[in-house]
């Protein structure tokens, strides 16, 4: 369930069920042999409680300050053994074609550079920024757009302190219009649970640890992906300013659905202390 030497990381892709499923006119069902499911259930991580509110709050959060997102639903599930809470996840890598459901082809950034999975970290030998930015400036329809787009989502896990940021939770998804990077999908605030790892899963300016990152280390960071030495510092601070309106607009919606609401209210309190120590341009 976790993996790493030294400190331990969440990976969730290995930690986390995960139950592919169809949502048929509000119900859940099981697919048919061969049909396209819509949703994914993923159930909490056993040993680390809140995860189903931590996600649902970080990928609001990431929506409300103009990312991309997967379109997530906190929910609740009254069983014989009491409560569960769940989040449902909509499939971004599907479409409708002729009143049926269709797959659309996605790669993510291990897959599309030739890593396997064993890789996704950058300390094990796997992609950083620059490889990633790099794919998409080379793949992408609108290079531009989704190069900011990957750029501001890794200020954004900075400023929650997700350190399970890592190739695999990055993918390129194949459009009718061309490929696209996709919507983000598996975030949550790491650093909510103590002895995970305070590290980044992709270095910045050669650093990976959170605590470390200032001014000088952004800078290096830019320089090395041939941007001007203030454009990760800029782009961190326009998210910086979004965080306290968007921390309590993502809070609100979860709010009188049955969840654990301390743990929204550690998690408005965590990302906006962070947001106020990540205060770069002054």
């Amino acid at each position: 369930m976790l993996v790493g030497e030294g400190q331990l990381r969440l990976s969730l892709a290995g930690a986390q069920t995960k139950l592919p499923v169809c949502l048929t006119t509000g119900h859940v069902r099981l697919p048919a042999p061969g049909e396209p499911t819509t949703h994914i259930i993923k159930p909490p991580i056993v040993g680390y409680p809140g995860t189903t509110e931590n996600e649902a709050f970080v990928m609001r959060l990431a929506a409300a300050v103009g990312l991309p997102t997967a379109k997530v639903e906190a929910c609740r599930l009254e069983g014989e053994s009491g409560p569960k809470t769940y989040l449902l996840v909509e499939r971004y890598d599907r479409e409708h074609r002729n009143g049926r459901v269709a797959r659309l082809h996605q790669e993510d950034f291990c897959q599309a550079l030739g890593y396997s999975s064993r890789q996704k970290y950058e300390i094990n030998l796997g992609p950083g920024i620059a490889h990633c930015r790099n794919l998409i400036m080379d793949r992408s329809e609108r290079p531009g757009l989704d190069a900011q787009n990957f750029l501001d989502a890794i200020g954004l896990n900075l400023l929650v302190g997700n350190g399970d940021a890592h190739a695999k939770n990055f993918s390129l998804l194949y459009t009718a219009e061309g490929i696209r990077l996709a919507p983000l999908y598996d975030l949550l605030s790491t650093a909510l649970y103590p002895g995970l790892s305070l590290t980044m899963a992709m270095s910045i300016g050669g650093t990976y640890r959170f605590s470390e990152v200032d001014r000088k280390v952004l800078t290096e960071g830019a320089k090395a992906l041939g941007l001007r030495g203030t454009y990760l510092a800029k782009r961190m601070d326009v998210l910086r300013e979004r965080i306290p309106k968007a921390a309590e607009e993502a809070a609100a919606g979860l709010l009188g659905r049955g969840l654990d609401e301390s743990v929204l209210e550690r998690l408005v309190h965590l990302v906006r202390d962070r947001a106020d120590r990540f205060s770069f341009t002054s």
